[in-house]
């Protein structure tokens, strides 16, 4: 009978249990109530309070998601705690006493929500003191691209004390929030002072800047806050302080490769004898900029030579390579030249852009023959009607057609040849005549105080489709029809570059200029009215 009464009152604490587990209910409508907060200890607002638990009441039975993420505690002074859930009350207990005389303000953001359909609790925050009074000054503003003015989603915003030792780099810090899809950000029941700002994308979740793929923004100045600073805008950057190098060297027959750890924005070289002296090579860059194709003169390469590298941040590299004519070629043995037009303008000089995959060699003055209307031949003279790129990749013919409805444009392959001696393929290209122009042009002036700057074209995708520095006057001819950018880069310091920022965080970025709408062209209009002013 004892056994029997044990097993009976086992099974009743079983089935107790499973009555008791919280489900969420089958059929009927979906539960989208969210959960509200009914009290809190120590209620807000206050003050002396010396205990190491918070508590939170809520309406309905509730649940953490991600709160080591979510809840941000201010001030930051690295005190653990532990999260208990009893129901509809969620316990926060702290492993050391809190500070004295401290303000202390928590935001739960969407670390809390139900648990039957895991809606949000709406607007969980608690403030309270255990000093005689509540701390009030605060910040506010908006964080944005600095390049886009975009704004910054989800970035954490800090505070560092003005005349702390605590960095950015290495601690957290003592007051700190996140923007909202807008880029705004409140920063509230702090301590009234000087602080310096910052905001950083925290892709690591430690609260410090240590990484070099984190866009951050930061002031140059500490702020005053007393008792608030509103309109705070920080501008986020990429701040690039690593050095290009080469990774590998690949050798072939033709072409030696530089392989770089990152896009390179210019490259010169020198001799490796001492002193080094400054070299000529014919090299060509991938669209990353990450792969440098070095050519052969005269069949021949140095043994070694010195790569000075110098990427979009400005940082400089030093590589000494060595160069070897091995293994199998790499240049193509079919070579073809691409044209950026199939249509051309009759009357008015047209430019034609022919491409080449690798670079190219003019050995005589008629390289292209033109027929138009299938009857008169036309030989344009190199290179008087011609315009080879430095890197001998691209050549540009000026031409104005006369024909009424096509040009035929034909390769002599006995006149130009690859960087390997090699002839191209026989190749021909047709273009179709119109009378009315396709495309249309942009012109204006600039006023500036600067001397320093450069004024970039940007199409609708925001790709840079021409960079000239410091021009007086704006001449944009054959645009394609279409929305486009005026932006200038203004040197400031005069060192010839552009900087994007500063690794110290103490100087702002250069500045950045931009058109104030986009401009649209249309085919066979001329816009001329356009004043850029900076």
């Amino acid at each position: 009978m004892f056994v029997r009464n044990r097993l009976f009152a086992a099974f009743s604490i079983l089935f107790l249990s499973g009555c008791a587990a919280i489900t969420a209910p089958e059929g009927g409508p979906r539960d989208e109530k969210k959960p509200q907060l009914v009290s809190t200890k120590p209620a807000p607002g206050t003050t002396n309070f010396k205990d190491k638990t918070i508590q939170l009441k809520f309406d309905e039975p509730i649940r953490t998601k991600d709160l080591n993420k979510e809840l941000i505690i201010t001030p930051n002074n690295g005190n653990e705690y532990t999260t208990t859930i009893e129901n509809e009350t969620l316990n926060l207990e702290f492993s050391k006493p809190l500070e004295e005389n401290t303000t202390y303000f928590l935001n739960f953001r969407n670390g809390v929500e139900d648990v039957t359909e895991g809606n949000k609790a709406p607007e969980t925050t608690l403030t309270f003191s255990t000093g005689s009074f509540l701390d009030t000054a605060s910040v506010s503003g908006k964080v944005m691209d600095y390049i886009t003015k975009a704004p910054e989603n989800n970035l954490t915003v800090a505070l560092y004390k003005e005349n702390d030792t605590a960095t950015i780099r290495k601690n957290k810090p003592y007051y700190f929030s996140r923007t909202n899809a807008d880029g705004s950000f409140t920063i509230q029941n702090i301590k009234a002072g000087n602080y310096w700002i910052y905001a950083h994308q925290d892709r690591n979740d430690n609260q410090t800047y240590d990484q070099e793929n984190e866009k951050i923004g930061y002031l140059p100045n500490p702020i005053s806050v007393n008792p608030k600073a509103d309109s705070i805008i920080l501008q986020t950057v990429w701040i690039d302080t690593k050095k290009p190098f080469v990774l590998t060297t690949e050798n072939f027959t033709d072409q030696n490769t530089l392989v770089y750890n990152e896009g390179i924005q210019k490259i010169t070289f020198q001799t490796v004898e001492n002193p080094p002296k400054p070299t000529s090579m014919l090299f060509m860059a991938d669209e990353t900029g990450k792969r440098i194709n070095i050519y052969p003169e005269n069949g021949k390469l140095p043994t070694s030579i010195i790569a000075l590298s110098v990427d979009s941040a400005g940082n400089q590299g030093l590589d000494t390579v060595k160069f070897k004519l091995a293994n199998k070629p790499a240049i193509p043995a079919k070579l073809y030249f691409k044209t950026d037009r199939t249509e051309l303008v009759s009357g008015i000089p047209n430019k034609i852009k022919l491409t080449f995959a690798v670079p190219i060699n003019v050995t005589g003055n008629k390289p292209y023959i033109l027929v138009e209307d299938t009857t008169t031949k036309i030989t344009p003279l190199y290179p008087e009607a011609y315009q080879l790129n430095p890197t001998k990749t691209e050549l540009t013919l000026t031409y104005t057609p006369k024909a009424k409805n096509l040009v035929n444009l034909t390769l002599d392959t006995t006149q130009i040849l690859a960087i390997n001696g090699k002839p191209l393929q026989k190749q021909s290209q047709q273009f179709t005549i119109t009378r009315r122009a396709t495309t249309g042009s942009v012109s204006g002036t600039v006023k500036t105080n600067f001397t320093n700057y450069t004024i970039e074209l940007l199409d609708e995708k925001n790709i840079v489709i021409n960079s000239a520095q410091n021009l007086k006057r704006l001449n944009y001819k054959n645009l394609q029809p279409g929305n486009y950018q005026i932006r200038v880069k203004v040197d400031e310091n005069n060192d010839g570059q552009w900087n994007l920022g500063d690794k110290e965080l103490k100087k702002a970025p250069e500045k950045l200029y931009k058109y104030p709408k986009p401009i649209n062209v249309r085919a066979n209009w001329e816009i001329e009215d356009i004043d850029l002013v900076f």
